[in-house]
């Protein structure tokens, strides 16, 4: 997505469009999951928090558009709700690689990192 990527973008581009849908109720129903308890959050968050936190803080902008659009305030707000309770249990869970590993995964996904077995 780029990076000034609109709403009047999100509009006009249906294959976007329907994409970061299908990716916004997926976490929509996810959020309904652990918000009623039938999914716990420690599993969901441990293995897609930060994901979450990151489609969330990326596209909130439009989200909150197209609830303006429709005139639907409780449009994703399970989303929302999931977003905001990872941010409090990353606080208290915190991760598990030390922090010379995570810059080691860091580099590996901005391409500047390879295992000396991949060189």
């Amino acid at each position: 997505m780029p990076t000034h990527f609109t709403y009047q973008d999100y509009l006009n581009t249906p294959d976007a469009r329907k994409r970061l849908e299908r990716l916004w109720y997926y976490f929509e129903f996810v959020g309904v999951l652990v918000n009623r308890g039938y999914v716990s959050e420690d599993l969901i968050f441990d293995q897609q928090g930060a994901f979450i936190a990151g489609i969330w803080d990326r596209t909130q902008e439009l989200i909150n558009a197209r609830r303006l659009d429709r005139k639907s305030p409780q449009y994703m707000e399970n989303f929302e709700i999931l977003r905001d309770q990872f941010i409090e249990w990353a606080a208290v869970h915190r991760p598990k690689l030390a922090p010379h590993k995570m810059r080691k995964a860091q580099a590996y996904y901005e391409g500047e990192y390879r295992p000396s077995s991949a060189r």
